[in-house]
């Protein structure tokens, strides 16, 4: 699946999104992909 405009996205965006939001545990949105992320993937924000 391509995302629209993917092209523009710059590998800045994508790291701030990850470590603020998407493995961010604390997050109030974020947590629950936080843990998704850790107990299937095992992907923290320690190893990430």
């Amino acid at each position: 699946m391509k995302l629209p405009n993917g092209e523009e996205v710059k590998k800045e965006q994508i790291n701030e999104k990850l470590l603020t939001y998407i493995l961010a545990e604390n997050h109030k949105d974020g947590k629950h992909k936080a843990r998704l992320f850790r107990s299937k993937l095992g992907i923290t924000l320690e190893n990430k």
